[in-house]
């Protein structure tokens, strides 16, 4: 795959680029190491003549494990939430499971889940 174009909200790739260069190195060889053409499921007809889709499943499962090779992990936090401020923030700090039976004792029927996903961390680099 090639890196087409960039959208660096924050000034997240310029970070990267000056503080953590040989990461944000690694983040490019990782791309550039994918052979997108195997993942080609079919051509469209119709609207925009001969473009190519992709299969995102297939790409997303290649990125996974390609990152994953290099010691990426996917973070999650999940969470339950609440419309009632004060309920929240008395249950912030618990764990999940902890915020879910609060909230269910405290009046909400059906406390919201949750959750952050990143999809790729490197223990070293939080």
């Amino acid at each position: 795959m090639k890196i087409a174009q960039k959208y660096s909200p924050l000034n997240g790739e310029e970070y990267l680029i000056v503080h953590r260069n040989k990461l944000y190195e690694e983040i490019q060889d990782v791309i550039v190491s994918i052979g997108a053409d195997r993942f080609k499921i079919k051509a469209i007809k119709e609207g925009t003549k001969g473009a190519d889709l992709f299969s995102p499943v297939c790409l997303n499962r290649e990125f996974a494990q390609r990152f994953q090779r290099n010691s990426w992990q996917e973070s999650r936090y999940s969470y339950y939430i609440t419309l009632d401020r004060g309920l929240m923030e008395k249950s912030l700090l618990m764990t999940a499971q902890e915020q879910r039976q609060f909230l269910v004792e405290h009046g909400e029927k059906e406390p919201i889940y949750s959750y952050n996903q990143t999809d790729f961390v490197r223990e070293d680099c939080r």
